[in-house]
């Protein structure tokens, strides 16, 4: 009666292609070959080193999200402060205020202040900066979210040059004048705006203070049309 033989056997090409790929296998072959036991392969030491890289790949893994983890907590403490002096402005003049005074230490920031292209609308004392609307469309390119070193454009509409900045326009979905203004912040060091950091935190700041600005100006509009009846 005939031996069942395995089907699922590996070739000689798949061997040979296997030991290609892993020379660790042959070592302790190639040590010696007077003996029998000699020409026996350890495949242990090749194990626990393979074992051993995996481990040191995990550790470097670990290691890089705690930090992550830890740099997205100090964000969103930076933002908790953020909006509690937000909230704790009490009109547009001090909201201004906060966004230009409180905003640098918050977030380590040269500058921050809030653009707008309706002066009027705003009103008088606000302390944002007011720039025609086709500069302000110059300046991020007709784009929501700008990071990165500042164009011309943008340069004409600092206090002094910064290395870096970003440029977030309030949320569109809000009413005029809110919509039509830009939350400019300005960098310490050339890195410290990129194309890819911080544009969901700061999307989300630019929303807080789109609608810290709509609730002042609304509480502002209710107490003349009070005074006036």
């Amino acid at each position: 009666m005939a031996k069942n033989i395995p089907t699922d056997l590996p070739t000689a090409a798949q061997v040979r292609a296997f030991l290609a790929a892993n020379p660790e296998f042959l070592s302790a072959a190639h040590a010696g070959a007077n003996t029998a036991s000699d020409k026996i392969i350890d495949i242990a030491p090749a194990i626990a080193k393979r074992a051993q890289q995996e481990a040191r790949h995990m550790r470097d893994a670990n290691q890089s999200m705690r930090h992550v983890v830890a740099a997205n907590m100090v964000s969103w403490q930076k933002l908790h402060h953020a909006t509690l002096a937000l909230l704790a402005s009490t009109d547009v003049p001090s909201l201004g205020e906060v966004i230009a005074q409180d905003f640098p230490p918050i977030f380590d920031l040269a500058s921050a202040v809030l653009i707008s292209t309706n002066a009027a609308s705003i009103g008088p004392g606000s302390g944002f900066l007011t720039v025609a609307a086709d500069q302000m469309d110059a300046a991020t390119a007709g784009k929501k979210l700008v990071l990165g070193p500042p164009n011309e454009h943008a340069l004409e509409m600092l206090n002094s040059p910064a290395p870096s900045v970003a440029m977030v326009r309030l949320p569109d979905q809000l009413d005029a004048p809110v919509s039509h203004c830009l939350l400019l912040l300005s960098g310490k060091q050339a890195d410290s705006f990129s194309p890819d950091l911080g544009s969901e935190l700061l999307t989300l700041l630019a929303e807080m203070v789109g609608v810290a600005l709509a609730a002042r100006l609304e509480g502002r509009a209710m107490a003349h049309g009070d005074g006036g009846s």
